[in-house]
């Protein structure tokens, strides 16, 4: 019975090396975090290189206001996106002079329970 567990093993590394010759993509996603937490996201263009996002109400009573972040993501192109503080259930989204004033984007907002 000692060699049980190597026969385990050695299914699991065969399936395994079996399943990455397929070369499949991985569909899914996870979210690991040492801390009870709250996201809320979408996609937004800008305007005139700039627009405002207003976060659902939901989101407001479900999350504190300290520690909030905002994550930028460009699509189709790309543009330097920064984000202005989260205040008010709102945050202003803009691109510099060398970005386009017409980005597109998917914006996530993460921000702890309380």
């Amino acid at each position: 019975m000692k060699s049980l567990p190597w026969i385990i093993l050695l299914v699991v590394l065969a399936a395994a090396a079996a399943w990455s010759q397929q070369q499949q993509p991985v569909s899914g996603s996870a979210f690991v975090s040492d801390w009870n937490s709250v996201c809320v996201g979408g996609e937004a263009q800008l305007t005139n290189g700039q627009v405002t996002i207003t976060l659902p109400s939901w989101f407001e009573s479900r999350a504190t206001s300290q520690g909030r972040t905002v994550s930028l993501t460009p699509k189709e192109g790309w543009s330097p996106l920064y984000a202005g503080p989260v205040s008010s259930g709102q945050f202003t989204v803009s691109t510099t002079s060398a970005g386009s004033s017409t980005q597109t984007f998917y914006w996530v907002v993460t921000a702890r329970r309380p």
